[in-house]
């Protein structure tokens, strides 16, 4: 449906707006209106005759109350619910809280006034005595009484007004425990609930939108059902008849079936038949040996059954013999063949869920049965003879699925064995693209198993071609001379390293967001997906045995493992307390359960110790919890359930609908649609459990008594509710004409708004509406007249609305110029405007809209504009909201980001406006695409707002990207008084890069830009540095050289010149820092770390893509430039000549200045050069390029940055470019482990970031086994725009310790702590069989003789140029890593009243 919106008072509908823009008619125009108005009222008079009855529409409703409300809105409404409010909805009953009824019947319940098709049970009688004497009402304790808990939205598609109180907690002293009073107390059974607990719910809330929701407007939903409604059912009309699944089969044709998942456009909702013959299932485990042939029989089962003699039909049964299959020798001779074959697969232990391709029968997982596995069957839908609807009449897990182009709906990774028994697949072709499927769903290291009783050759050359190129190993290959079947076993590999030694590398790894897509409706990609390989990550680790995972929750679910273990304890009480003994339910004949929608398979896990299995569904709509599910040991599926499910009819013994419904409340077109899958998919005599709100379960329970279902037991506390209810063989009358969509008199298709009949027409209706007419002829008349004498008005100059996100402070000093230039050159005031405080539902009636937003982590807006994106997505995604709801809107949006993202550069921008163009909005200037570290953002800002300024001032029609439009001349005119002081001033001092774009003056000369390339290259080669980046690093005191190097004097150079102390180098390793520069040949980054000492005022790159200089220029440079400054310190208090002297002459390069010093592509000549003039090496690497590591001739020291251990800690703290900046990290790691030369593990702590992940960081320490840890405290730098780090962030040195004693303990005596530098916060662990001699430590390096065995050209290993470590710098002494033999110099620092007293 269409909806408009707009301010109260003002109409803001497409139509009006339209109205508004067109030239005022004429008189005759008008007259010529006034006499259809005139025929049109002759035509009403007619219609409004008297009908008969046999017009009328059948479709009644009982009330209109409900459907004369407001259209329902399309977002999200921020509301806080109140004890009062919500939606009107009926209430048949007036039981109080907490009060329960049986209800043996669909007429035993409460009486209605019109209660179609209703029959008594053959329990009435019992239900009359019961309700001859009320049961006593259970009050809660008054004092007790806590207020009612706000619920959180389980996904994004839940628009919830207002709050429901949840089911009460049972008590653990109750008496029962849940079960039935005792019959003779005259009293129902009482029903033990637990509370619904918020954690289930799966997402968290925004915090910023949860401060807004009390000050927002309440609007209310219309209810999912229209509680006054008849409904109608008619019989489904497929050829499949009683055999129908609409999204396997084809329309109107069960001969056929779909390859892929196709589901009829309009709602399915006619009612599937029963067989003739349909019987109830025998109770289980007799089920699993015969079943009712009526129940699933049909001619091409009657076929398949007259080839395979392992199949017997036996009078009115099909019979399963245990020891006859397919294959000779039965399943468990099979099994037991795979077991000898293969000795690692332990069913039921490590091997618990499996997957059966082509369900041919389901021997092979009854067999696997009784080795407590459980085996998921999957019939194809291409195949004519799957028996999936077989094995689940026999109780056996079986799904519908096609194996095609599209993905299976199972998350990756979780099958801990897949099985092809004479599937008949040909895995080879496409490419392998089905093995790329299978590779996905399996686990690593778990293992596909795939038999044939013929050998195909082509086939197998195929499979093995493609087994190859996905490493996989083959374990086992057998033909067995009893079942006469060859069986291959493979291995999918649980690590990636085989797949770097392939020489194609096809397929080619998946992209990060390839990894992480959805499978609903998703095509299968031509990509190998990588094995998880973080102990953080999923599938790292091969899950607990069984049944111990069911109960295990692993440290990859990190907060999630407090909510998992408290949904578990939820539905364990539930079930335990309630639903085996409080619902009526006969349990012993339930084996096929569905959780529709399963959170973490609490429900699931409760059931486990029953005869039963359980299918968890978890929405695709809410958080992707299933992966939790299948580690716990359990099953499920992905589905939509505005679709039919992929399964036969009647396939269940027991539905759990638990808030399914109020979740969907806006998400499908038809809800009664999914009570019709119930229908189906359940068979007669099964149960369903539905808890949800009481507005969903008043109507419902109206059309499941339409539907003939018992309503056996229905529990309500507050707003809240639960119904127990059993479907029944009833079914509509064939006589009725068959149909799949209803007609229109039906409950099927219902018109949204109410249709009431009319006996007759009265003549003051007539009367009303003749005046209606002629004063509307009147009104018109005199405004031609009107028009005639006052031309319409100039329209004014529209006042835009400016809102800005950021993440930096970019975006809003950009806005806020924005807003100058507005006032300034176009005299409109247009304040600029946290986009956070923006209310999305004034859109509608918003002019014009402007809008600077920064692309945030992962291509996501900022947290400020976080509420306004869901907003926008949730609005567009819609169906309700149509593409008119923002049809009066016009936009413009500038994107900040850097291209060295990639593909998520400006996708916050770009995202913006492909919501705000699918609501109607029009963009009246092209997205502006800025880039921070490519030097043209101040070019392109200032020719976008050029182009803002002429749509505002009407120089340039607006006619957008995605509609025509005519400009903005007829907007409406509304704003807010200007601002002038949201500008930012350009204060002195140094600015941080990411602050750049809105600090510093534009290079604008007489309204154009400065001629040449914004980032100062020639020719068409950028260069790295770009003139804004060169002023802000040379404030900061750095010395540019060349285009993309730079050298800065440390302060420690400075301390030891006046004999001061040296750094922690000094400590460690013996450099005299007097005698050190601080260089980098490099000036980008492929990080933009938290902790960045520059505040990333450095350009970022994931290649090398600029100008490139000459390594030996870059040295001669370097050196000169450093031996200038030191030659300043020339007449600075207390610098000693001899130590001047020497500085003149520097001994060390520190490669750690800033940015990445590997990323320059003649780094291996740079560092030759240093090492020709005696110039050691400490280069420092953020392991990101690993490859470089490896090409790396021998430094002096090679240090590694190891800023976090976990994949999540390592992102949040480094903040990479590159999406697979773990496995790179990783990857550096060994190839570190290769070198001869020392190597150095840098580990920078920050408290609240990574310091409490020393577990990780162990396990990291034999990747690299590097020769040394540095472990030093974050220093803090002072706060900025671009990190958030406060001083509360860095530990003390007594952290720092703590820290490294406890790292060396955990390496099992491989290190030990060698070294402090207390000053520095820094401590330094070694390994012991390499530089502790004689118990003396020999950490410091003999640069002599290092440089000798450069010059030798001959290989060499750390211990041949190490030396000993003084006892002033091992770790515990007095000195605490402070040279005796300089003077100590402790500044007094004075504050306040202390320096005034001086």
């Amino acid at each position: 449906m269409t909806v408009a919106r707009g301010l109260p008072g003002r109409p803001s509908s497409a139509l009006l707006g339209c109205w508004r823009r067109r030239p005022p008619l004429g008189f005759g125009a008008k007259v010529a209106l006034a006499i259809t108005l005139g025929l049109s009222f002759a035509i009403i008079w007619t219609s409004l005759s008297p009908t008969s009855s046999s017009q009328q529409i059948s479709t009644e409703r009982s009330s209109f109350a409900a459907d004369v409300a407001a259209p329902p809105p399309a977002s999200h409404n921020r509301t806080t619910s109140g004890g009062g409010g919500g939606h009107t909805h009926r209430n048949p009953r007036s039981a109080p809280h907490g009060h329960k009824k049986r209800h043996p019947s669909p007429s035993g319940s409460h009486s209605h006034s019109h209660r179609p098709n209703a029959t008594a049970s053959r329990d009435a009688a019992a239900a009359k005595a019961d309700r001859a004497e009320p049961s006593p009402i259970i009050d809660q304790e008054p004092e007790e009484k806590k207020p009612e808990q706000e619920l959180e939205p389980e996904s994004d598609m839940e628009w919830e007004p207002e709050q429901e109180a949840e089911l009460p907690m049972p008590e653990e002293n109750t008496d029962n425990g849940g079960k039935a009073p005792e019959e003779e107390e005259e009293k129902p059974p009482e029903l033990e609930l637990e509370e619904e607990s918020n954690e289930g719910d799966g997402e968290e809330e925004d915090p910023e939108a949860a401060k807004r929701k009390s000050t927002t407007k309440k609007r209310k939903l219309p209810p999912l059902f229209s509680p006054g409604v008849h409904y109608h059912w008619k019989h489904c009309s497929a050829k499949s008849g009683h055999h129908y699944s609409p999204c396997v089969d084809f329309d109107g044709d069960g001969s056929q079936r779909h390859h892929e998942r196709s589901c009829p456009r309009s709602p399915v909702t006619c009612l599937v038949s029963l067989p003739n013959e349909y019987k109830q299932p025998a109770p289980w485990p007799e089920r699993k040996d015969k079943v009712w042939y009526g129940n699933v029989g049909h001619p091409r089962l009657s076929s398949y059954v007259k080839g395979h003699n392992w199949l017997n039909r036996t009078g009115e049964y099909l019979m399963f013999p245990p020891d006859e299959w397919e294959f000779k020798g039965g399943a468990r001779h099979y099994v037991e063949s795979i077991d000898e074959m293969a000795p690692d697969i332990d069913w039921g232990k490590n091997i618990h869920i499996v997957l059966d391709i082509g369900c041919k029968s389901a021997a092979f997982g009854v067999a696997l049965l009784e080795k407590d596995v459980i085996t998921l069957s999957l019939g194809l839908t291409n195949d004519q003879t799957d028996l999936a609807q077989v094995a689940l009449e026999r109780g056996i897990p079986a799904t519908v699925g096609s194996l095609g182009s599209r993905r299976l709906p199972f998350p990756s990774g979780v099958f801990d064995a897949i099985h092809c028994g004479e599937c008949n697949i040909p895995w080879h072709s496409n490419g392998g693209k089905l093995l790329l499927e299978i590779n996905r769903i399996l686990r690593p290291g778990g293992y596909f198993i795939i038999s044939s009783k013929s050998a195909d050759l082509e086939s197998e050359e195929g499979i093995s071609k493609s087994m190859t190129a996905l490493c996989w190993n083959a374990i086992a290959y057998n033909s067995d001379d009893v079942s006469e079947v060859g069986v291959k076993i493979f291995q999918r590999p649980a690590s990636n390293e085989i797949y770097d030694l392939r020489a194609i590398k096809d397929p080619p790894f998946c992209k990060e967001d390839q990894n992480k897509a959805t499978t609903w409706y998703i095509h299968i990609k031509h990509c190998l997906h990588k094995a998880p390989v973080g102990i953080e990550e999923r599938g790292s680790d091969w899950p607990e045995e069984w049944p111990k995972r069911l109960e295990t929750f692993p440290d990859w679910l990190g907060d999630l493992q407090t909510r998992v273990a408290a949904d578990h304890n939820h539905w364990k009480a539930v079930v335990e307390k309630s639903y085996l003994d409080g619902l009526g339910i006969n349990w012993s004949n339930i084996r096929n359960v569905m959780d529709m929608k399963a959170l973490y398979g609490g429900f699931a896990a409760a059931l486990a110790s029953k005869k039963v299995w359980v299918m968890n569904v978890v929405p695709v709509h809410a958080s992707d919890s299933l992966p939790i599910i299948y580690e716990r040991g359990l099953i499920g599926v992905y589905h939509d359930w505005c679709e039919p499910f992929s399964t036969y009819p009647r396939s269940y013994d027991l539905l759990h609908a638990d808030h399914l419904f109020s979740r969907l409340k806006i998400r499908c077109k038809q809800p009664v649609a999914i009570v019709v899958e119930m229908d189906r998919i359940l068979r007669p005599g099964g149960w369903a459990i539905i808890r949800d709100k009481l507005e969903i379960l008043d109507p419902l329970e109206t059309i499941l008594k339409s539907l003939h279902w018992e309503i056996v037991m229905t529990f309500r506390k507050d707003k809240e509710g639960i119904m127990s209810v059993r479907k029944t063989t009833w079914r509509p009358s064939l006589a009725e004409p068959a149909s799949r969509h209803p007609p229109t008199h039906t409950a099927a298709a219902m018109p949204p708004f109410p249709t009431a009949t009319t006996a007759s027409a009265s003549a003051t209706s007539h009367l009303a509406l003749l005046l209606v007419l002629s004063s509307s002829t009147l009104f018109f008349l005199y405004k031609s007249l009107r028009l005639r004498r006052k031309p319409s008005p100039a329209p004014a100059t529209p006042a835009p609305t400016l809102l800005y996100a950021s993440a930096t402070g970019t975006s809003q000093a950009l806005a806020a110029r924005l807003s100058v230039r507005l006032a300034s050159e176009a005299g409109v005031p247009a304040r600029a405007t946290d986009a956070a405080a923006f209310e999305p539902d004034d859109l509608p009636s918003v002019p014009l809209l402007l809008l600077v937003v920064s692309t945030h982590d992962g291509g996501a807006p900022p947290p400020a504009a976080a509420f306004l994106a869901r907003w926008l997505e949730e609005s567009a995604a819609d169906f309700r909201a149509g593409a008119l709801l923002l049809s009066g809107l016009r936009f413009a949006v500038f994107g900040v980001g850097s291209r060295a993202y990639g593909e998520t550069f400006n996708a916050a921008a770009r995202s913006f406006s492909r919501w705000l163009r699918s609501l109607g909005a029009v963009e009246v200037v092209p997205l502006g695409k800025g880039d921070v570290d490519g030097g043209d953002l101040e070019a392109v800002f200032e020719e976008w707002s050029g182009r803002v300024l002429s749509v505002v001032k009407g120089e340039e029609v607006g006619e957008g990207v995605n509609a025509e439009s005519n400009g903005l001349d007829e907007l409406d005119l509304e704003g807010e008084e200007s601002d002038d002081d949201e500008e930012d001033e350009v204060a002195g001092g140094e600015v941080d890069m990411e602050d750049i774009a809105g600090k510093v003056p534009s290079r604008r000369q007489n309204g154009k830009v400065e001629g040449g390339l914004a980032n100062g290259g020639e020719n068409g080669v950028k260069e790295m540095v770009t003139p804004i980046i060169r002023t802000s690093l040379e404030k900061q005191g750095y010395k540019i050289i060349g285009s993309h190097s730079g050298v800065k004097i440390c302060r420690w150079t400075k301390s030891q010149l006046r004999g001061r102390g040296g750094c922690y180098k000094h400590s460690f390793y013996g450099i005299e820092s007097h005698r050190c520069m601080e260089a980098t040949p490099s000036l980008a980054c492929a990080n933009k770390c938290v902790f960045c000492w520059r505040h990333h005022t450095n350009p970022v790159g994931k290649s090398w893509k600029w100008k490139m200089d000459d390594p030996l220029d870059i040295v001669n440079a370097a050196v000169d430039q450093h031996t200038k400054m030191v030659k300043q310190m020339k007449g600075v208090p207390g610098v000693k000549p001899e130590k001047l002297e020497e500085g003149l002459s520097p001994r060390h390069c520190a490669l750690s200045l800033v940015g990445e010093p590997i990323m320059y592509p003649e780094i291996n000549a740079l560092v030759d050069e240093l090492h020709r003039r005696h110039i050691s090496t400490f280069l420092v690497t953020n392991a990101q390029f690993p490859e470089k590591i490896k090409m790396l001739k021998a430094i002096t020291q090679l240090y590694v940055s190891v800023d976090a251990a976990t994949k999540e800690s390592l992102k949040a703290v480094d903040r990479p470019l590159f999406s697979d900046f773990w496995e790179r990290f990783l990857d550096s790691l060994k190839f570190l482990h290769e070198k001869d030369q020392r190597t150095v593990y840098r580990l920078t702590l920050v408290k609240g970031w990574n310091a409490e992940e020393i577990d990780a960081y162990a396990k990291l320490l034999n990747l690299g086994q590097p020769d040394f840890i540095e472990i030093k405290g974050v220093t803090y730098c002072g706060s900025s725009a671009t990190s958030k780090l406060t001083m509360e962030n860095v530990p003390w040195h007594s952290d720092v310790q703590k820290f490294s004693e406890v790292l060396a303990s955990k390496s099992g005596g491989v290190y030990e702590v060698a070294c402090e530098h207390a000053h520095s916060c820094c401590v330094l662990l070694a390994k012991v069989d390499k530089f502790k001699i004689n118990g003396k430590w020999h950490t410091w390096i003999d640069y002599d003789r290092f440089h000798e065995l450069v010059t030798s050209g001959k290989p060499f290993k750390s211990q041949d140029y190490m030396a000993m470590t003084p006892s002033w710098a091992v770790y515990g002494a007095e000195e605490g890593g402070f040279d005796p033999d300089q003077s100590r110099y402790k500044k007094e620092r004075r504050h306040g009243a202390a320096a005034l007293k001086k």
